[in-house]
């Protein structure tokens, strides 16, 4: 009977859209971001020299991220829709980061035919798939819905005073 309940309970919550087209839009464009950043960073021989070319370039690989990033963002929001994926606590935020990185890091893997004969290949897969994971956390954070566990008192006194 419980089952029913709960089966009848999640086909009713209608799971916001935005949430899967969130991640198609951004999530290239995120992680494309990230990798201009992180390029940016590296680039800058002397930080009293920083202009505006700096974050041009983090925009451009932003754009390029859009292009790469399209497959791998959009399964991911078809995984969170599927799933229909709340935020409850942080083990949640650790879930999006490694479905993400996994994702990511299978869709690079597919994409450049790499070889994986040495150690320093894994690390290079494991670093371009958690641009993804990070990519998916910081989209979670800001568009998958959030429930507060205090907000739903279960506990026995709660019971018996009402």
């Amino acid at each position: 009977m419980k089952k029913e309940t709960r089966r009848t309970h999640k086909n009713s919550f209608s799971y916001p859209i935005y949430v899967p087209l969130a991640f198609v839009l951004l999530g290239g464009f995120i992680g494309g971001c990230i990798i201009g950043l992180i390029s940016s960073i590296m680039a800058i021989s002397n930080f009293n020299n920083i202009d505006i070319s700096y974050l041009f370039m983090v925009v451009i690989f932003g754009v390029f991220g859009i292009v790469f990033g399209f497959i791998p963002a959009l399964l991911m929001g078809v995984y969170v829709a599927y799933r229909r994926f709340i935020i409850v606590d942080w083990h949640d935020y650790v879930h999006l980061y490694v479905v993400g990185t996994f994702i990511s890091a299978i869709y690079f893997l597919c994409w450049s035919n790499m070889a994986l004969n040495e150690p320093s290949d894994m690390a290079k897969l494991w670093a371009m798939g958690s641009i993804g994971g990070i990519s998916a956390m910081l989209i979670g954070k800001l568009f998958i819905p959030k429930i507060n566990p205090k907000d739903f008192n279960t506990s026995k006194e709660h019971h018996e005073t009402a």
